[in-house]
């Protein structure tokens, strides 16, 4: 599969796809035609979940996460991987800061609330 790249794509992302980790696997959906209104990221991102039974999808960009909804996928946000991670994290954290731990800190800007467990945490740590 030919990787196409954006005029801004960093050198260093080009690198590290030229010689990808084994677990990394690059395809493309068996059909590529679609009707979304997507660019073709986004839009391929949708078939090829669509066409592998996957149910969640990682996709940020607005219109690509409501058109994911709108064929039944479950789409998720980077934001929403992150906080995912920050409830892990804590409750690593906070079952372990006895033993030495570093703490350690997570935060969101935009005016996004911070996950329960992030609440707690800051209170107490």
């Amino acid at each position: 599969m030919t990787v196409q790249w954006r005029s801004k794509t960093p050198q260093a992302v080009r690198a590290w796809i030229a010689a990808p980790p084994p677990w990394l696997q690059i395809k493309a959906p068996r059909n590529p035609q679609h009707t979304f209104d997507l660019d073709s990221g986004e839009a391929h991102a949708i078939l090829l979940a669509q066409e592998l039974g996957v149910l969640s999808l990682l996709i940020d960009e607005r219109k690509g996460f409501e058109v994911a909804e709108s064929v039944g996928l479950e789409p998720i946000g980077l934001l929403g991987i992150l906080e995912l991670c920050a409830s892990m994290l804590i409750r690593f954290v906070d079952n372990s800061s006895r033993s030495g731990v570093p703490s350690l800190c997570f935060r969101i800007t935009g005016g996004t609330p911070l996950p329960h467990e992030m609440h707690s945490w800051q209170q107490t740590g």
